[in-house]
């Protein structure tokens, strides 16, 4: 015995395998992704910037951890307030970090800024995305102004954290190249 043709019913068994099939590679191409972006989020030769707090805290915490910068160079330590000098009259400590991926203009920058009395460390960093000239205060003291208007430019942030090692970080970014 032979059974009909049912070509509605062919039709409608096509499309719901055509379908199935499309959602499993939505489902699979959205879980890569997420996948991917995770992987970006933890890999340590980059910073994805989403809200300056956390992106300052990732790359302090990079920094901090192995006491080498991205760039594979020794940190630097700021000098500890010498003996007979008080707080209240040491140079102002600032974290210098190089995102124009030009070490020329970080070494330039780091001298103007020792040239007017402050202390610097400076080292490089990455990004994956570009990356504003910043002068973000860590401690009341109000050195912002005065170092954005050394540099002559970069947006002050005040973000205080009064267990930070720095007075001031200075974000050197892409809007800085000549």
């Amino acid at each position: 015995m032979k059974l009909p043709f049912n070509k509605k019913l062919y039709f409608k068994l096509v499309l719901l395998i055509t379908g199935s099939f499309l959602i499993l590679d939505l489902a699979f191409i959205m879980a890569f992704n997420m996948f991917m972006e995770s992987r970006a989020a933890d890999d340590s030769s980059g910073v994805i910037l989403t809200d300056v707090q956390q992106d300052e805290d990732t790359r302090k915490e990079d920094t901090e951890e192995t006491g080498v910068d991205r760039t594979g160079e020794q940190k630097e330590e700021p000098d500890k307030v010498p003996e007979g000098q008080s707080e209240g009259n040491r140079k102002i400590r600032i974290e210098l970090i190089n995102y124009t991926g030009v070490e020329d203009i970080g070494r330039q920058v780091r001298a103007t800024l020792e040239a007017n009395n402050y202390q610097v460390v400076l080292s490089n960093g990455k990004s994956n995305q570009p990356v504003k000239t910043s002068v973000i205060e860590r401690r009341d003291i109000g050195a912002g102004l005065d170092i954005q208007q050394l540099l002559g430019m970069g947006e002050i942030i005040k973000a205080f954290d009064e267990g930070s090692e720095f007075d001031v970080r200075v974000e050197i970014g892409h809007d800085y190249l000549p």
